[in-house]
């Protein structure tokens, strides 16, 4: 994983003539580059190197800073990407659908995960929606355009609903852990470690 990371950092390198962010040193003529990277709180390599200090370390070797960010969900990091904030992040299967929808200019370097366990639709431990067809006319909390956004939509597609057969309550994850928790909604589409923090 180190060396995947690692690995990256150095391609990236080789790219920040055109995407990080310049600023001139004090008192002197030359230019210090500063890497912007997006991150969540979703488990995934990112979370890991950021907390092991490793792009830090190697980027500093060169010369460059590192500046992290912290998202709530992909497509608000997705913003950040077109606005040319970001230089590069980790998102969910579908801000990179979205992204590629807007003609976003970017390009996909790694899949850290095939996804099938990564989201999950929650209900309370003492709710009486015991499958995806009980769910109709319940209020459901979801990040709009984000991975458990995709899930919902497709978990009911398959399970015979429509968008409208439901109450879309869309909140980011800050929102609606606490209206989850406090039965304001009676579902939950949403990815790890939120789904673990709630079993």
């Amino acid at each position: 994983m180190k060396k995947l990371l690692l690995t990256a950092a150095i391609v990236l390198v080789l790219a920040l003539a055109g995407c990080g962010t310049k600023e001139k040193a004090s008192g002197e003529g030359s230019k210090n580059v500063t890497v912007n990277i997006g991150i969540q709180q979703s488990l995934g390599p990112l979370m890991l190197a950021q907390n092991q200090k490793w792009f830090e370390k190697e980027f500093k070797k060169i010369g460059v800073n590192v500046k992290w960010t912290e998202f709530q969900s992909g497509p608000p990091q997705f913003e950040g990407l077109a606005s040319g904030n970001l230089d590069f992040g980790q998102v969910g299967n579908s801000p990179v659908i979205s992204g590629q929808g807007a003609d976003i200019p970017f390009l996909e370097i790694a899949n850290s995960s095939d996804g099938l366990k990564g989201n999950a639709i929650l209900v309370g431990k003492n709710s009486k929606i015991k499958n995806i067809k009980d769910l109709k006319g319940k209020k459901i909390a979801v990040a709009k355009g984000s991975s458990g956004f995709n899930l919902l939509y497709r978990a009911l597609d398959q399970n015979g609903l429509k968008p409208s057969d439901v109450k879309i309550i869309q909140l980011q994850p800050d929102e609606a852990q606490p209206a989850f928790e406090n039965g304001s909604v009676d579902a939950w589409s949403i990815w790890e470690p939120f789904i673990s923090l709630q079993t």
